[in-house]
């Protein structure tokens, strides 16, 4: 239930933020590129998860997916994005 509504704050904030600092004529672009990206990243993941299942065992395998969403989290907590408090000022500065 709790990942439910970090996940809609989430999409929400990413999506808001992003369609601020894209320019209008560039914004189908950059959603298919990352829809592209992220799509292209489940696939790598989920053979990645399964040969690592495969090697390591499960237990081992959720270590590593929770140390990688750990690292996801810090890039996004230590990176600019997280500095901002005006979306009109964020793109702007884009």
């Amino acid at each position: 239930m709790l990942a439910n509504i970090g996940g809609a704050i989430w999409g929400v904030n990413q999506m808001s933020l992003r369609q601020s600092i894209t320019p209008v004529g560039l914004f189908a672009r950059a959603t298919a590129a990352r829809r592209f990206v992220m799509i292209s990243l489940q696939i790598i993941g989920a053979a990645l998860g399964g040969f690592l299942g495969g090697i390591i065992g499960l237990r081992g395998t959720l270590v590593v997916g929770a140390v990688g969403l750990i690292l996801g989290l810090l890039l996004v907590f230590f990176s600019p994005v997280r500095r901002i408090r005006d979306i009109a000022q964020a793109a702007r500065s884009v």
